[in-house]
């Protein structure tokens, strides 16, 4: 049973989070349906493999599902978003090493990859916190 409201803030942070997420999820299904940004994005969705391909999938669904389960104040939504963030992290290394890293490591998309993964951890710093002061339960 939840007994501590939690602060108005944290409706704003996690409604966010979830916006974020739901761009995510949207990125991802461009990629699914062939909709590449540009001949460049393409020739790198082409040489991902399956296993990082559906580690972008768990990231992207599981923060989306992790938000939403944050947001009805349920305790596994740090266990859905710490699943979230380690399929990133899986999703990130690839896309570091793999044949295409040259284009993950240019400046703008280097600087776009971090702030995702930052993101991707304070939403699950603020489930832990979540679950600490019985904001979730």
């Amino acid at each position: 049973m939840i007994h501590v409201r939690p602060p108005i803030w944290f409706w704003i942070v996690v409604g966010l989070a979830l916006l974020w997420n739901l761009l995510g999820v949207a990125a991802y299904l461009a990629e699914a349906f062939g909709m590449a940004q540009s001949a460049a994005h393409s020739a790198m969705i082409d040489v991902r493999p399956a296993w990082a391909t559906a580690a972008y999938a768990i990231a992207v669904f599981g923060g989306t599902l992790g938000c939403l389960a944050l947001l009805m104040r349920r305790r596994w939504a740090y266990v859905l978003l710490g699943v979230s963030f380690a399929a990133l992290l899986v999703q990130q290394a690839w896309n570091l090493t793999g044949p295409s890293a040259e284009l993950a490591r240019e400046g703008p998309v280097l600087g776009f990859a971090a702030g995702v993964a930052l993101v991707s951890l304070g939403v699950l710093l603020l489930a832990r916190l979540a679950v600490r002061r019985g904001w979730a339960g």
